[in-house]
Protein backbone atom coordinates (compact mmCIF):
# COMPACT_ATOMS: atom_id res chain seq x y z
CA UNK A 1 0.00 0.00 0.00
CA UNK A 2 2.14 3.35 -0.90
CA UNK A 3 0.69 6.34 1.61
CA UNK A 4 2.27 9.54 1.92
CA UNK A 5 1.97 10.89 5.37
CA UNK A 6 0.66 14.57 5.67
CA UNK A 7 1.12 16.87 8.50
CA UNK A 8 -0.12 19.97 6.62
CA UNK A 9 -3.53 21.43 5.09
CA UNK A 10 -4.68 22.41 1.73
CA UNK A 11 -6.33 25.08 1.42
CA UNK A 12 -6.89 28.83 3.18
CA UNK A 13 -5.45 31.82 1.47
CA UNK A 14 -6.44 31.51 -1.82
CA UNK A 15 -4.93 32.94 -5.44
CA UNK A 16 -8.04 35.35 -7.18
CA UNK A 17 -8.51 32.34 -9.43
CA UNK A 18 -9.51 30.85 -6.55
CA UNK A 19 -12.25 32.44 -5.55
CA UNK A 20 -15.13 29.94 -6.24
CA UNK A 21 -13.68 27.77 -3.73
CA UNK A 22 -15.27 27.84 -0.36
CA UNK A 23 -12.89 28.98 2.74
CA UNK A 24 -14.77 27.64 5.16
CA UNK A 25 -16.12 24.06 6.13
CA UNK A 26 -19.61 23.19 6.65
CA UNK A 27 -20.70 21.22 9.27
CA UNK A 28 -18.72 19.29 11.71
CA UNK A 29 -14.95 20.50 10.71
CA UNK A 30 -15.96 24.17 10.72
CA UNK A 31 -13.72 25.36 12.68
CA UNK A 32 -10.36 23.79 10.40
CA UNK A 33 -8.07 26.30 9.54
CA UNK A 34 -5.18 24.65 7.91
CA UNK A 35 -2.08 26.50 7.03
CA UNK A 36 -3.56 29.94 7.63
CA UNK A 37 -0.49 32.46 8.22
CA UNK A 38 2.14 29.74 7.33
CA UNK A 39 4.48 29.33 4.93
CA UNK A 40 3.53 29.23 1.22
CA UNK A 41 5.53 26.21 -0.75
CA UNK A 42 5.04 25.22 -4.45
CA UNK A 43 6.98 21.74 -4.49
CA UNK A 44 9.01 21.28 -8.15
CA UNK A 45 8.75 17.39 -7.69
CA UNK A 46 7.76 14.83 -6.06
CA UNK A 47 10.82 14.64 -3.65
CA UNK A 48 9.75 17.99 -2.21
CA UNK A 49 6.51 17.73 -1.87
CA UNK A 50 6.80 14.46 0.43
CA UNK A 51 9.40 16.50 2.84
CA UNK A 52 7.03 19.11 2.83
CA UNK A 53 4.61 16.94 4.07
CA UNK A 54 6.41 15.16 6.73
CA UNK A 55 7.07 17.87 9.36
CA UNK A 56 5.02 19.79 11.73
CA UNK A 57 5.49 23.41 10.02
CA UNK A 58 2.61 25.20 9.20
CA UNK A 59 2.24 25.45 5.60
CA UNK A 60 0.02 26.25 2.62
CA UNK A 61 1.24 23.99 -0.24
CA UNK A 62 0.38 24.56 -4.11
CA UNK A 63 0.35 21.58 -6.16
CA UNK A 64 0.60 23.13 -9.78
CA UNK A 65 1.78 19.81 -11.51
CA UNK A 66 1.28 16.10 -11.67
CA UNK A 67 3.45 14.16 -9.22
CA UNK A 68 3.89 10.40 -10.34
CA UNK A 69 4.82 8.11 -7.73
CA UNK A 70 4.16 4.91 -9.72
CA UNK A 71 6.78 2.72 -9.36
CA UNK A 72 8.81 5.08 -6.54
CA UNK A 73 8.72 2.22 -3.80
CA UNK A 74 7.53 0.09 -2.07
CA UNK A 75 5.89 0.42 1.79
CA UNK A 76 4.69 3.82 2.75
CA UNK A 77 6.57 6.76 4.14
CA UNK A 78 7.40 6.12 8.27
CA UNK A 79 7.25 8.87 10.30
CA UNK A 80 8.39 9.42 13.82
CA UNK A 81 5.71 10.22 17.14
CA UNK A 82 7.56 13.81 17.30
CA UNK A 83 6.03 14.84 13.95
CA UNK A 84 2.62 14.89 15.03
CA UNK A 85 3.09 16.95 18.47
CA UNK A 86 3.53 20.24 17.96
CA UNK A 87 3.38 22.94 20.67
CA UNK A 88 0.27 24.27 19.47
CA UNK A 89 -1.55 20.81 19.62
CA UNK A 90 -2.19 20.26 16.24
CA UNK A 91 -0.67 20.70 13.00
CA UNK A 92 -1.72 23.32 10.25
CA UNK A 93 -1.43 22.84 6.73
CA UNK A 94 -3.24 23.34 3.61
CA UNK A 95 -2.47 21.43 -0.02
CA UNK A 96 -4.21 23.07 -2.74
CA UNK A 97 -4.06 22.01 -6.23
CA UNK A 98 -4.01 25.09 -8.92
CA UNK A 99 -6.54 24.72 -11.26
CA UNK A 100 -7.09 21.26 -12.94
CA UNK A 101 -3.02 20.83 -12.34
CA UNK A 102 -2.79 19.37 -8.97
CA UNK A 103 -2.29 15.39 -9.45
CA UNK A 104 -1.09 12.87 -7.04
CA UNK A 105 -0.24 9.70 -9.45
CA UNK A 106 0.72 6.02 -7.07
CA UNK A 107 0.59 7.02 -3.81
CA UNK A 108 -2.40 8.41 -1.38
CA UNK A 109 -2.37 10.90 1.32
CA UNK A 110 -2.74 9.12 4.96
CA UNK A 111 -3.36 11.33 8.13
CA UNK A 112 -2.81 9.38 11.42
CA UNK A 113 -1.12 9.59 14.99
CA UNK A 114 -2.30 12.76 16.20
CA UNK A 115 -2.65 15.12 13.27
CA UNK A 116 -5.15 18.45 13.67
CA UNK A 117 -6.28 20.61 11.17
CA UNK A 118 -5.35 19.98 7.95
CA UNK A 119 -7.56 20.93 4.35
CA UNK A 120 -6.86 19.01 1.41
CA UNK A 121 -8.63 20.62 -1.00
CA UNK A 122 -8.78 20.92 -5.42
CA UNK A 123 -6.42 17.79 -6.42
CA UNK A 124 -6.86 14.63 -7.73
CA UNK A 125 -5.31 11.23 -6.72
CA UNK A 126 -5.40 8.50 -9.14
CA UNK A 127 -3.58 5.64 -10.77
CA UNK A 128 -3.03 4.08 -6.89
CA UNK A 129 -2.53 -0.07 -7.90
CA UNK A 130 -5.86 -0.02 -9.47
CA UNK A 131 -5.48 -3.38 -10.92
CA UNK A 132 -3.97 -5.15 -7.77
CA UNK A 133 -6.36 -6.17 -4.78
CA UNK A 134 -5.74 -4.32 -1.62
CA UNK A 135 -3.40 -1.58 -3.56
CA UNK A 136 -3.86 1.03 -1.33
CA UNK A 137 -6.39 4.15 -0.21
CA UNK A 138 -6.39 7.26 -1.48
CA UNK A 139 -7.29 9.04 1.79
CA UNK A 140 -6.80 7.78 5.04
CA UNK A 141 -7.42 9.05 8.58
CA UNK A 142 -6.45 7.47 11.78
CA UNK A 143 -6.07 9.60 14.90
CA UNK A 144 -7.16 13.00 13.33
CA UNK A 145 -9.07 15.65 14.52
CA UNK A 146 -10.52 19.19 12.67
CA UNK A 147 -9.88 17.70 8.92
CA UNK A 148 -11.47 19.08 5.51
CA UNK A 149 -11.74 17.07 2.42
CA UNK A 150 -13.24 19.42 -0.18
CA UNK A 151 -13.61 19.56 -3.96
CA UNK A 152 -11.05 16.86 -4.67
CA UNK A 153 -11.82 14.14 -7.12
CA UNK A 154 -9.92 9.96 -6.56
CA UNK A 155 -9.93 7.70 -9.85
CA UNK A 156 -9.07 3.86 -10.55
CA UNK A 157 -7.93 3.21 -6.50
CA UNK A 158 -7.03 -0.28 -5.70
CA UNK A 159 -8.97 -0.21 -2.49
CA UNK A 160 -10.70 2.78 -0.41
CA UNK A 161 -11.06 5.94 -1.70
CA UNK A 162 -12.01 7.23 1.53
CA UNK A 163 -10.90 5.51 4.65
CA UNK A 164 -11.21 6.51 8.27
CA UNK A 165 -10.12 4.28 11.96
CA UNK A 166 -9.63 2.32 13.22
CA UNK A 167 -8.44 4.89 15.46
CA UNK A 168 -10.66 8.16 16.33
CA UNK A 169 -10.93 10.72 13.02
CA UNK A 170 -12.82 13.23 15.30
CA UNK A 171 -14.60 16.45 13.54
CA UNK A 172 -14.46 15.68 9.42
CA UNK A 173 -15.98 17.47 7.14
CA UNK A 174 -15.74 15.61 3.36
CA UNK A 175 -17.63 18.39 0.88
CA UNK A 176 -17.99 18.48 -2.42
CA UNK A 177 -15.76 15.46 -4.00
CA UNK A 178 -15.74 13.12 -6.70
CA UNK A 179 -15.96 9.55 -6.18
CA UNK A 180 -15.28 8.39 -9.70
CA UNK A 181 -15.74 4.31 -9.41
CA UNK A 182 -14.97 3.27 -13.17
CA UNK A 183 -12.63 1.05 -13.10
CA UNK A 184 -11.36 -2.43 -15.91
CA UNK A 185 -9.97 -3.62 -12.52
CA UNK A 186 -13.42 -3.66 -10.65
CA UNK A 187 -13.74 -6.86 -8.03
CA UNK A 188 -16.67 -8.05 -10.19
CA UNK A 189 -15.20 -7.50 -13.28
CA UNK A 190 -17.51 -5.20 -14.47
CA UNK A 191 -16.08 -1.89 -14.44
CA UNK A 192 -17.89 -0.52 -11.03
CA UNK A 193 -15.54 0.03 -8.23
CA UNK A 194 -16.44 -1.63 -4.75
CA UNK A 195 -14.39 -0.46 -2.28
CA UNK A 196 -15.63 2.78 -1.77
CA UNK A 197 -15.99 4.48 1.37
CA UNK A 198 -15.41 3.21 4.77
CA UNK A 199 -16.07 4.78 8.20
CA UNK A 200 -14.95 2.89 11.12
CA UNK A 201 -13.80 5.47 13.33
CA UNK A 202 -14.32 5.59 16.78
CA UNK A 203 -16.73 8.20 17.66
CA UNK A 204 -16.07 9.98 14.76
CA UNK A 205 -18.22 13.17 13.67
CA UNK A 206 -18.76 13.15 9.77
CA UNK A 207 -19.95 15.53 7.57
CA UNK A 208 -20.94 14.45 4.11
CA UNK A 209 -22.00 17.01 1.66
CA UNK A 210 -21.94 17.99 -1.61
CA UNK A 211 -20.04 14.75 -3.42
CA UNK A 212 -20.95 12.86 -6.34
CA UNK A 213 -20.74 9.29 -5.80
CA UNK A 214 -20.39 7.87 -9.55
CA UNK A 215 -20.33 4.25 -10.91
CA UNK A 216 -19.56 2.41 -7.70
CA UNK A 217 -21.08 -1.05 -6.53
CA UNK A 218 -21.07 -0.86 -2.59
CA UNK A 219 -19.41 0.49 0.58
CA UNK A 220 -20.72 3.76 -0.66
CA UNK A 221 -20.41 4.64 2.64
CA UNK A 222 -20.24 1.69 5.17
CA UNK A 223 -20.64 2.84 8.84
CA UNK A 224 -19.75 1.82 12.07
CA UNK A 225 -17.36 2.30 15.00
CA UNK A 226 -19.95 4.56 16.83
CA UNK A 227 -19.96 7.31 14.02
CA UNK A 228 -22.05 9.67 14.01
CA UNK A 229 -22.56 10.70 9.74
CA UNK A 230 -24.73 13.21 8.31
CA UNK A 231 -25.17 12.57 4.88
CA UNK A 232 -26.54 15.90 3.34
CA UNK A 233 -27.17 17.12 -0.54
CA UNK A 234 -25.18 14.26 -2.08
CA UNK A 235 -25.47 12.56 -5.63
CA UNK A 236 -25.46 8.97 -5.70
CA UNK A 237 -25.56 8.00 -9.20
CA UNK A 238 -24.88 4.47 -10.74
CA UNK A 239 -24.80 2.02 -7.90
CA UNK A 240 -24.44 -1.40 -9.12
CA UNK A 241 -25.21 -3.16 -6.03
CA UNK A 242 -25.74 -1.26 -2.36
CA UNK A 243 -24.83 2.75 -1.31
CA UNK A 244 -25.43 2.65 2.46
CA UNK A 245 -24.23 -0.45 4.08
CA UNK A 246 -24.39 0.40 8.14
CA UNK A 247 -23.11 -1.51 10.93
CA UNK A 248 -23.88 -1.86 14.79
CA UNK A 249 -23.79 1.46 16.65
CA UNK A 250 -23.15 3.02 13.06
CA UNK A 251 -25.53 6.56 13.17
CA UNK A 252 -26.53 8.04 9.76
CA UNK A 253 -28.85 11.19 9.45
CA UNK A 254 -29.14 11.32 5.35
CA UNK A 255 -31.24 14.34 4.19
CA UNK A 256 -31.49 16.18 1.36
CA UNK A 257 -29.78 13.37 -1.30
CA UNK A 258 -30.53 12.17 -4.81
CA UNK A 259 -30.15 8.36 -5.85
CA UNK A 260 -30.55 8.02 -9.66
CA UNK A 261 -30.01 3.95 -10.56
CA UNK A 262 -29.19 3.12 -7.27
CA UNK A 263 -30.49 -0.46 -7.44
CA UNK A 264 -30.06 -0.58 -3.51
CA UNK A 265 -29.79 2.49 -1.44
CA UNK A 266 -29.51 0.63 1.82
CA UNK A 267 -27.86 -2.77 1.93
CA UNK A 268 -29.80 -5.57 3.22
CA UNK A 269 -29.52 -6.69 7.02
CA UNK A 270 -28.25 -3.24 8.09
CA UNK A 271 -28.32 -2.99 11.70
CA UNK A 272 -27.02 0.44 12.83
CA UNK A 273 -29.15 3.77 13.25
CA UNK A 274 -31.19 5.51 10.29
CA UNK A 275 -33.06 7.96 9.44
CA UNK A 276 -34.06 8.97 6.17
CA UNK A 277 -36.81 12.06 6.33
CA UNK A 278 -38.91 8.68 4.92
CA UNK A 279 -42.51 11.24 4.73
CA UNK A 280 -43.36 14.77 4.42
CA UNK A 281 -44.74 14.74 8.28
CA UNK A 282 -41.39 13.39 9.72
CA UNK A 283 -39.30 15.95 8.46
CA UNK A 284 -40.27 17.99 11.57
CA UNK A 285 -38.45 15.29 13.65
CA UNK A 286 -35.55 16.86 12.99
CA UNK A 287 -35.90 20.24 14.40
CA UNK A 288 -35.30 19.80 18.17
CA UNK A 289 -31.90 18.77 17.43
CA UNK A 290 -30.93 20.33 14.42
CA UNK A 291 -32.96 23.60 14.76
CA UNK A 292 -34.88 23.10 11.29
CA UNK A 293 -36.62 20.50 9.43
CA UNK A 294 -34.87 18.16 7.71
CA UNK A 295 -34.82 17.52 3.56
CA UNK A 296 -36.48 14.69 2.29
CA UNK A 297 -34.64 12.38 -0.31
CA UNK A 298 -35.16 11.72 -3.75
CA UNK A 299 -35.24 9.13 -6.55
CA UNK A 300 -35.16 7.89 -9.90
CA UNK A 301 -34.77 4.15 -10.77
CA UNK A 302 -33.67 3.15 -7.33
CA UNK A 303 -35.01 1.10 -4.52
CA UNK A 304 -36.04 1.81 -1.10
CA UNK A 305 -33.80 3.66 1.56
CA UNK A 306 -36.25 2.97 4.62
CA UNK A 307 -34.99 4.78 7.66
CA UNK A 308 -37.07 5.67 10.04
CA UNK A 309 -35.36 5.73 13.36
CA UNK A 310 -35.41 9.37 15.39
CA UNK A 311 -33.96 8.42 18.68
CA UNK A 312 -30.57 8.83 18.02
CA UNK A 313 -31.04 12.84 16.95
CA UNK A 314 -30.03 14.18 20.08
CA UNK A 315 -26.53 13.28 19.42
CA UNK A 316 -26.21 16.49 16.85
CA UNK A 317 -27.61 18.83 19.39
CA UNK A 318 -25.70 21.53 20.46
CA UNK A 319 -23.19 20.63 17.46
CA UNK A 320 -22.46 22.91 13.63
CA UNK A 321 -24.49 21.11 11.67
CA UNK A 322 -24.52 21.64 7.48
CA UNK A 323 -27.31 23.23 5.89
CA UNK A 324 -29.36 21.19 3.48
CA UNK A 325 -31.21 22.37 0.60
CA UNK A 326 -33.79 20.11 -1.45
CA UNK A 327 -32.55 16.74 -3.22
CA UNK A 328 -33.42 18.04 -6.39
CA UNK A 329 -30.53 20.54 -5.88
CA UNK A 330 -28.33 17.71 -4.91
CA UNK A 331 -27.92 16.52 -8.48
CA UNK A 332 -25.73 19.84 -9.22
CA UNK A 333 -22.67 17.79 -7.63
CA UNK A 334 -22.56 15.86 -11.27
CA UNK A 335 -21.04 19.06 -12.66
CA UNK A 336 -19.80 20.76 -9.16
CA UNK A 337 -18.05 18.45 -7.48
CA UNK A 338 -14.53 17.08 -7.62
CA UNK A 339 -11.19 18.83 -8.44
CA UNK A 340 -10.08 21.64 -11.61
CA UNK A 341 -13.48 23.04 -11.45
CA UNK A 342 -12.40 26.74 -9.95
Amino acid sequence: MRLLDVFVTVVAFLPTSFAALPTQAEGFASSTTGGKGGQVMRPKNKQELANYLKDDTARIIYLERTFDFKGSEEGHCQVRQGWTESPSGGLKQEHIGVGSKGVIKGKGLRLANGVKNVIIQNIHITDLNPSLVWGGDAITLDGTDNIWIDHCTTSLIGRQHIVLGTGASGRVSITNNKIDGVSPWSASCNTYHYWAILFLGKSDLITFKGNYMYHVSGRAPKVSGNTLLHVVNNYFHDVFDHAFEIEENGQVLAEGNAFQNVKNPLKTGTKGRLFTVPTAGSAGSCKASLGRACQMNAFGSSGAFPGDDTGFLGSFKGKIIASAASAQSAKNAMTKAGFGLA
